[in-house]
């Protein structure tokens, strides 16, 4: 008997949850420009770091440029080390 007024208490507060966060979302005023937390994120570009081959988004890479080409590193110590490799096989 104590277990079943115990559920149907747990029913009856998620019902209730449920009831007042929809009554919420209602009130919440879209404003143009302002993203929610759940909206869907924007798409980017990834790129690949040439030293360590992952995948980042253009905005967080670190950029370097040789000759012409814009490379793109997860990271500067990655960009060092792509750079003093090339240098290497550059001076065989």
């Amino acid at each position: 008997m104590i277990l079943i007024r115990f559920i149907f208490i747990i029913a009856l507060f998620y019902i209730l949850y449920r009831v007042l966060r929809a009554y919420l979302a209602k009130g919440e005023k879209k404003e143009p420009g302002i993203l929610r937390r759940d909206a869907a994120p924007m798409e980017e570009d990834l790129v690949e770091d040439p030293n360590c081959h992952i995948y980042i988004p253009q905005s967080q890479a670190f950029q370097a440029m040789a000759g012409k080409r814009t490379l793109y590193f997860c990271s500067r110590k990655c960009c060092e080390d792509y750079m003093k490799s090339q240098k290497d096989q550059g001076g065989r």
